[in-house]
This record gives C-alpha cells, structure tokens and sequence, in this order.
C-alpha cells in the first residue's frame, strides 16, 4: 500500500513539472519532443509530439558504478 502512494505521489510530481530525486542516488524528470512554432503563442500543449522520462544517476550511484567490475565468463 505505502509503495503504491509514493508511486502516486512521483507520478503527479513529474506530471506537474517537477523533478522527483531520491537522495543522493538518482532523480527523474520528464522531457519532451514537440513541433515548432513561430511564436511563443503558438506553442501549446497539443505541439508535443512525445513525453520521455530521463533518468540521472546522483553522486551515490555514480561512484558505485566507478567501483563495478566486470568478469568474463
């Protein structure tokens, strides 16, 4: 149940325009293609043309992946 809140809660964040970061380890923010206008008056919400979530690795998981190692196998 609690998952399910928070889940809710980033969901409405990022679609209120926010970015949602989780400590020092990651964050989330949505970006979007849209076609291009002449004006800033012409530049409405049915121009976008695709949403896409971004992720950014934070301090904390950028110096986990430094520390990785990979093994053949």
């Amino acid at each position: 149940m609690f998952l399910g809140y928070k889940q809710q809660l980033y969901q409405n964040a990022l679609l209120d325009g926010y970015s949602v970061h989780m400590g020092d380890c990651v964050s989330f923010q949505l970006t979007f293609n849209c076609t291009g206008t002449d004006s800033e008056a012409e530049c409405t919400a049915d121009k976008i043309t695709s949403v896409n979530i971004r992720f950014r690795p934070g301090k904390q998981m950028k110096e986990a992946l430094a520390k990785a190692t990979f093994v053949a196998r």
